[in-house]
């Protein structure tokens, strides 16, 4: 599979989800951090490459045929940055998680609510992921097969 497919990021996006879903076992909450690292790094890989690729060809295809739509791409654009600096922040509450983790040792407890709400962030990362994927291909749509009532 090619890491610019489309299909690559759901995957990862999904091996995240279901990670994050996965309740914690007593005793184990040092193995899910760590699951949660892989599946969080290859989501990061995987949507860089997505929205330097994909959606880069999909904002030039939508501003081309339908130049109306050039606001709705720069609306785009700057969400992207914005889930980018989203995956940051949840990347470093990842690794100051996966640090209290380590520091806890056998009381997980004192680290739950960090590991609840690094759930609850990247869940709803998760969530504006696929949205925004889904206003692009919306978007494209729309520049592509609207009917612009000219004739022909």
């Amino acid at each position: 599979m090619r890491r610019d497919d489309p299909q690559a990021l759901s995957e990862a996006l999904t091996r995240l989800e279901t990670g994050l879903m996965t309740p914690v076992v007593s005793g184990e909450l040092a193995s899910w951090v760590h699951a949660a690292q892989k599946a969080a790094k290859e989501m990061g890989a995987q949507l860089n490459e997505y929205l330097g690729s994909t959606q880069r060809r999909q904002y030039r295809q939508i501003a081309t045929s339908d130049p109306e739509l050039l606001n709705r791409v720069q609306q785009l654009e700057s969400e992207d940055q914005e889930l980018l600096a989203e995956y940051e922040k949840l990347a470093k509450k990842l690794d100051d998680l996966s640090q209290m983790v380590s520091a806890a040792d056998k009381h997980e407890s004192r680290a739950e609510e960090q590991r609840a709400d690094f759930e609850k962030q990247g869940l709803t990362l998760i969530l504006r992921i696929r949205k925004h994927q889904v206003a692009t291909d919306t978007w494209l749509s729309e520049a592509v097969y609207r009917d612009r009532g000219v004739a022909g």
